[in-house]
C-alpha cells in the first residue's frame, strides 16, 4: 500500500460513516447532520493531554446541524478501517486492536461523560482467507 493510502481509506470512512449516521438520524432526510471531526479528533486528544477540554470535537465524527449536536451531546463516535484487526481477539479476550480501541473511546467517554460508539470495518485484503 503506498505511504498515506491508508489513511485516505480511513478519511474515506469517516465520511461514508457521517453521511450514514446522518440519513438513519434525519429518517433519510439530510446527508449532512454530521462531519469528520478535525484531525479526527486529534485536535481534542492533544488538547486533552494538555488538561483541555475541547467541547464536541472528541472522535472520529462531530455534528454539522443541531439534529446532531443532540445525538453527539450523548454519544462519542470513534471510527475504525484497518486490513488487519484480530477478531480472534475478542473470543479469546487477548489484548487486539478492538480491545485497546474500545479501552481508549472509554477513557475519552469517562471524561465527556458520555457513551461510546465504536464502528470499524475490516478492509479488504490481497488474502482471501484469514486463518484464526
Amino acid at each position: 500500500m503506498k505511504q498515506g493510502a491508508g489513511k485516505n481509506k480511513g478519511n474515506a470512512f469517516e465520511r461514508s460513516i457521517s453521511k450514514e449516521l446522518s440519513l438513519f438520524i434525519s429518517g433519510g432526510k439530510d446527508e449532512n447532520l454530521f462531519w469528520r471531526s478535525h484531525s479526527s479528533g486529534g485536535r481534542a486528544t492533544q488538547k486533552f493531554k494538555k488538561g483541555e477540554i475541547l467541547e464536541g470535537q472528541f472522535g472520529d465524527i462531530c455534528a454539522t446541524s443541531n439534529e446532531g449536536k443532540l445525538f453527539l451531546d450523548n454519544f462519542v463516535i470513534e471510527c475504525k478501517a484497518y486490513k488487519d484487526i484480530n477478531f480472534f481477539s475478542i473470543i479469546t479476550g487477548t489484548e487486539g486492536k478492538i480491545l485497546t480501541w474500545w479501552r481508549d473511546l472509554q477513557t475519552i467517554c469517562g471524561v465527556q461523560e458520555k457513551s461510546g460508539i465504536l464502528i470499524f470495518r475490516a478492509l479488504p485484503s490481497k488474502r482471501n482467507i484469514t486463518v484464526l
